[in-house]
């Protein structure tokens, strides 16, 4: 396989699909890419892989296909506005803030964003000589769960929030989100006995828990 390593270091911004779709349909090509949007890119890290090797045109028209700059961008980059919502929600959860209540309202949104999410597998690719990797669900669910169950880690209502989010995902697709589910449902329990007070506080969050668990 043949490497095609960028020629700028930074945030990859943007992938012209289409503009990579053309370039593999007119020069034969399978294009296996190694990159996500929102990806740190270096001059060592492959943006893609192809089994023929490439002439210096054919190099330079494929990294065009590729944006690169020095922030992320919300445009193809999921992870990049998952990590923002979890931003929010931690400084709401500040002492100097102390507003659970867009902590949970976060949990909430990311809770209908999982839920739109499409399998890969599901119709036609308009992109037959591409291949992408799936998104990685561990990624996604550390993104926007694991700031807010650290910083929410004394709240019950938080804690609450959060496995009704777990179990919801759960029982909405088991087998694209189950795994992961329940791994945050346990980190935040452990979470939730290191930082709640309250005897009966903590008897809650493991009845909740539990049920999880059962599924």
């Amino acid at each position: 396989m043949s490497p095609l390593l960028p020629d700028k270091v930074g945030y990859l911004q943007h992938i012209d699909l289409q503009k990579l779709s053309e370039l593999a349909d007119r020069n034969q090509l399978n294009l296996y890419l190694n990159v996500r949007t929102g990806a740190f890119l270096h001059l060592s890290f492959p943006l893609l892989y192809t089994r023929q090797a490439l002439s210096p045109e054919q190099v330079q028209a494929l990294r065009d296909a590729f944006t690169v700059g020095e922030q992320r961008s919300f445009d193809q980059d999921p992870r990049f506005g998952l990590c923002v919502l979890s931003e929010i929600a931690s400084r709401a959860l500040s002492p100097a803030v102390n507003d659970p209540g867009t902590a949970i309202d976060i949990i909430g949104r990311a809770v209908r964003l999982f839920s739109q999410h499409a399998e890969a597998g599901q119709g036609t690719t308009p992109y037959p000589r591409l291949f992408m990797r799936p998104a990685d669900i561990r990624d996604l669910f550390d993104d926007i769960f694991t700031p807010i169950a650290r910083d929410g880690a004394a709240l019950v209502e938080v804690h609450v929030r959060l496995q009704k989010a777990f179990l919801a995902l759960t029982q909405y697709k088991p087998l694209l989100y189950a795994q992961e589910a329940r791994r945050h449902s346990r980190q935040a329990l452990e979470r939730a006995r290191q930082g709640l007070t309250l005897s009966d506080d903590i008897r809650r969050i493991e009845e909740l828990t539990a049920g999880l668990t059962e599924r």
